[in-house]
């Protein structure tokens, strides 16, 4: 028994040289000596070589859970076959949460998956938004959207984050979180065209972090995680080139909201400028798609990717494309109250004070003005009451 354990020994080290091997690592490596040194060349300096060199783990971190797994009842062979994370489920099976998943170490930081709304509660910051239900699901699209949160791995000990989060914050009775050390973390949502990025004190940070290799490694391990929700389709491509050459190009020029709903005295203005581009640049991927067929083919496509469309950065540019949006919208027999808003939000939903002003300035004896009232009030007489105001038509 004696001499089966030793060789067991033997097979562990050998299977630690055999990694380094893999990976270029010298056997002199520091590193590989201190998991020698630590660990005395027994049953576990396999698996904490292959954590260390080939799955990226700090070394202080590997370090610092040998002692753990030692002392659980775990079997070594069954902990040779786990990954990383699965041997901290095992071993802190009461404080391994599934709300959020550590993906990969990259650099200075642990990479989280959220899961969903409750994984945020136990490892965001106190200070984002998200940790309020409603603007969860806003930025992540209900989910849709990936969610990361970055830790800085000084900030992890055994897979253990050191950092209070809103859930904890709530329980400690703690308002008004401010971080002296707010790169320690940073919350990460992506979406097909923008990736949102904040630090640990809800300070915006996308200007400084998003050419980050960093975040590039997390781009790279989303688009193939995430390929479905990411990508954009060809369609979507090819709207968002068509306003963004329409707008650039002068078509429109730079008409304030008020002077468009003003200048437009019919739906068929607003909308040849994209008859026109359709007819002059259709879609390279249209393949014997006679001219005649464009408008009825643009319509078909639009209505298809209307859902990605509306989340589109594009859907917010201008009153213009609220127009269009909102024209596209009534042409493949969308009700008006659905369709997308005129002012880019229901009026109705906006403080009274905003229909006062758009009363003042004369909304209401414009063709889109009109257009706005009825989308959201259905008739001028219940805008009128909305405000307060006698009505005399």
């Amino acid at each position: 028994m004696r001499y089966l354990s030793r060789y067991k020994i033997y097979e562990n080290v050998a299977q630690a040289r055999a990694i380094l091997r893999r990976n270029k690592v010298s056997d002199n490596d520091v590193s590989f000596k201190k998991i020698l040194d630590t660990t005395n060349r027994d049953g576990y300096t396999g698996i904490l070589t292959k954590w260390a060199f080939e799955d990226g783990v700090d070394l202080d971190e590997v370090l610092g859970l040998y002692t753990d797994i030692k002392s659980s009842n775990l079997n070594i062979a069954d902990i040779n076959k786990l990954s990383y994370e699965d041997a901290l489920e095992s071993i802190y099976p009461d404080k391994r949460e599934k709300n959020y998943e550590f993906i990969f170490q990259y650099k200075n930081y642990n990479f989280y998956l959220v899961k969903n709304y409750q994984g945020i509660l136990e490892i965001g910051s106190p200070s984002w938004c998200l940790k309020t239900k409603t603007n969860y699901d806003n930025y992540t699209k209900n989910g849709k959207n990936p969610q990361f949160v970055l830790v800085r791995k000084d900030k992890v000990i055994n897979g253990k984050i050191q950092l209070l989060s809103p859930g904890k914050s709530t329980e400690y009775g703690i308002t008004g979180y401010r971080s002296v050390d707010p790169n320690c973390r940073y919350g990460i949502t992506l979406d097909k065209h923008s990736k949102s990025v904040f630090n640990d004190n809800n300070i915006y940070t996308s200007s400084d972090f998003i050419d980050s290799d960093i975040l590039q490694k997390l781009v790279e391990w989303s688009s193939i995680n995430f390929k479905s929700e990411l990508t954009v389709s060809k369609f979507e491509d090819y709207f968002t080139s068509m306003i963004d050459d329409i707008l650039v190009g002068d078509v429109v020029d730079s008409r304030s909201f008020s002077n468009m709903f003003e200048h437009y005295k019919d739906r068929e203005e607003p909308l040849s400028y994209i008859k026109n581009y359709i007819n002059n640049n259709p879609p390279s991927y249209w393949i014997d798609v006679r001219k005649e067929e464009y408008w009825s083919k643009f319509l078909s496509e639009y209505s298809d990717n209307r859902n990605s469309i509306g989340n589109n950065p594009v859907s917010n540019m201008n009153g213009w494309t609220d127009i269009i949006l909102y024209e596209l919208d009534r042409l493949i027999s969308i009700n008006p109250k659905d369709a997308h808003p005129l002012y880019g939000i229901m009026l109705s939903e906006c403080p009274e004070s905003e229909s006062i002003i758009k009363y003042l300035y004369g909304y209401q004896n414009t063709f889109y003005g009109l257009e706005m009232i009825k989308q959201s009030f259905g008739t001028l007489e219940n805008w009128y009451k909305h405000m307060g105001i006698e009505y005399n038509y």
